[in-house]
């Protein structure tokens, strides 16, 4: 039997809540306007992605919720913005009442992200064990997440997720492994992540060069002769 094909969830904060870690970089129409920017990559990526059921962004954010519903993908409203952990669960109980098989969780903030990627992601979590987690560079979030079935384990996105999702499955007896993907890896939380993106071929790229930011963020690595 062809196993059914997981949804995607992908949570997205509201504009005006997004990349507070990037204060000391970004001013907060920047902040909002570089979130907005790495949406539109992942939604593109995501586009492309064949073997999934459907996509489904949990969002309090009209704009988000309007440019997911462009790409004809579901939206699930997020009233109350209470972060990335309760966004996943709303999502995973909506799924489990219509009997999804398997989720796959996908943050919003990975411009690097590519359809080969999110489809070998996929493909390796198909033949693995029930709980795929896939790690962000520093080895500490989880930037993308396969369980099967959706409400494997409880979810605790955040600082240290990785491990805390970890031995979330090791209590429980359920197996579990780790896949490095490096498109999908490195998410935009602080300033110096955004060295890997500056030449970004799509939206990221183009709106960090269009913006200034990528100059001005030069400018501050390497001196003002960066930038002349």
């Amino acid at each position: 039997m062809t196993p059914v094909a997981p949804w995607c969830v992908v949570p997205i904060k509201r504009r005006e809540a997004a990349k507070q870690r990037l204060a000391s970089l970004l001013g907060p129409v920047e902040r909002a306007d570089l979130a907005e920017a790495m949406v539109r990559d992942v939604l593109a990526a995501l586009s492309a992605v064949r073997g999934l059921s459907g996509v489904m962004l949990v969002t309090g954010d009209d704009g988000f919720a309007a440019l997911g519903r462009d790409h004809g993908f579901r939206v699930l409203a997020d009233p109350t913005d209470d972060g990335t952990t309760a966004a996943v669960a709303r999502a995973a109980a909506t799924l489990v009442g219509e009997r999804a098989a398997s989720m796959l969780v996908l943050h919003a903030d990975l411009p690097l992200a590519t359809p080969f990627a999110i489809e070998g992601l996929l493909a390796t979590a198909a033949d693995g064990p029930p709980l795929t987690l896939v790690p962000d560079r520093r080895r500490q979030g989880t930037n993308a997440m396969v369980a099967r079935p959706v409400d494997l384990v409880p979810f605790c996105f955040g600082a240290g997720s990785y491990h805390l999702h970890q031995r979330a499955a090791e209590a429980r007896g359920i197996g579990w492994h780790g896949l490095d993907v490096p498109e999908l890896a490195h998410d935009i939380d602080r300033p110096d992540d955004l060295a890997a993106i500056l030449d970004h071929d799509g939206a990221t790229g183009r709106y960090l060069a269009r913006s200034g930011i990528g100059a001005r963020f030069r400018a501050t690595v390497d001196g003002p002769e960066a930038v002349q």
